[in-house]
């Protein structure tokens, strides 16, 4: 008999293998997102139960730290470690410590702090649906301790060295940035498709 973590280990592997066979290298790398995403959302619903991080397959260098809705899509669960290996699982965490950002009943000093969660992701698989959002959508982020909840106010085309849009000043704001223009033949380009969102109350209509 297979030892039940070894199993699951073979298995994992083994679903990996017959995508690639079956569909070729450009469905391979669509169905590997899919699927790792539907691997990571295991494991983020066992780390909400213990309270730790999981690994979502036994060789992975990652965790997931955040659930991320944007309008009525599927959730995307979001990666610690901002690596081109993550990139190709899901959309990755970039510059922010979610246990410092606080929620809508928490405030340092009698004011909101400050924050950025800025978060990349691949403009041909978890970042396709950037392409269609409008100013007014919703985005919102389960942080597991707390849900965040953010309007689109911003949408920009920037180059990729303008690492500015990963400043923090005195706003609480979510910023997804993916390679631009979405129909690009070549996998690097020179720019960089931004969504910004501010944060509102969770009981906002705006």
């Amino acid at each position: 008999m297979i030892p039940l973590g070894l199993k699951g280990h073979w298995l994992t592997a083994g679903l990996f293998f017959i995508i690639a066979v079956c569909w070729g290298q450009a469905g391979y790398i669509y169905a590997k997102a899919q699927l790792a995403q539907y691997l990571i959302s295991d494991a983020w619903q066992q780390s909400i139960v213990s309270g730790m991080p999981v690994r979502p397959w036994d060789w992975a260098d990652t965790y997931p730290v955040a659930k991320l809705s944007i309008n009525q899509a599927q959730p995307l669960y979001v990666l610690a470690g901002a690596s081109n290996r993550n990139l190709a699982f899901g959309p990755v965490l970039l510059n922010a410590n979610l246990d410092a950002v606080d929620d809508d009943n928490t405030t340092h000093a009698n004011k909101s702090r400050a924050f950025n969660i800025a978060i990349a992701a691949h403009r041909d698989t978890h970042f396709a649906l950037l392409q269609d959002i409008e100013y007014g959508d919703a985005i919102s982020l389960d942080t597991g301790k707390g849900l965040l909840n953010f309007v689109v106010d911003d949408l920009l085309i920037v180059d990729a060295k303008y690492l500015s849009v990963l400043d923090v000043d005195d706003k609480q704001v979510i910023t997804l940035i993916t390679c631009y223009p979405f129909d690009a033949l070549s996998s690097t380009t020179p720019l960089r498709y931004v969504v910004r969102g501010r944060k509102i109350a969770s009981n906002s209509n705006i």
